[in-house]
């Protein structure tokens, strides 16, 4: 019984962490740089470990999620501190007409939810784990309410600094866009 059932955990997982880094490694070689091909594997490696690590332990689960959250944060912090001091020293040129229309075909503008959608999809996993929340009518509209003033000023504040650093073309162009704003900024 016991043996049965270390072996249908760790059993899966491991499986279940090779795809993962199988599938990360064909997606993650066109965002990384060629003069550091290590990059790839040393993330593909890391995530099958956080994935492998999620099937074991609950608890160590919730301290590297705490761990990954401000490593999140910090990276964010790294585009808008940087835009921001670019928006204060007075780059304004690629706002200039942000909001001309005659450029935009009405064919995009589904792709754009649904982008947008994907940015704000995460309230909705609030729901699975309402049977381990104390007091969930309370903690529940608060985590959501909290969680969408979070990331929509998040969002707002990147998409600021993107833009006062790099065009609408650069934007488009760009492969991997924080890729591109790192390369304008930490010069």
């Amino acid at each position: 019984q016991i043996s049965h059932s270390v072996w249908c955990r760790h059993g899966s997982a491991l499986p279940a962490s090779f795809m993962y880094v199988t599938n990360t490694s064909r997606v993650l070689p066109k965002y990384h740089r060629p003069e550091q091909p290590m990059l790839t594997d040393l993330l593909s490696i890391l995530d099958a470990l956080v994935v492998y690590i999620n099937s074991c332990s609950v608890s160590w689960t919730a301290r590297i999620q705490v761990v990954l959250t401000v490593f999140k944060l910090a990276a964010l912090g790294l585009i808008i501190v940087p835009g921001m001091m670019a928006l204060a020293q007075g780059r304004f040129e690629n706002f200039q007409n942000a909001f001309d229309s005659s450029t935009v075909t009405y064919d995009r503008i589904p792709l754009a939810f649904y982008s947008g959608m994907f940015a704000y999809s995460g309230w909705f996993y609030m729901n699975f784990v309402r049977e381990e929340i104390i007091n969930p009518e309370r903690t529940i509209p608060l985590a959501i309410i909290s969680s969408l003033i979070i990331v929509t000023t998040l969002y707002l504040l990147v998409n600021v600094a993107y833009y006062t650093v790099l065009t609408a073309d650069d934007v488009i162009a760009s492969a991997a866009v924080a890729v591109t704003f790192g390369d304008r900024t930490m010069k």
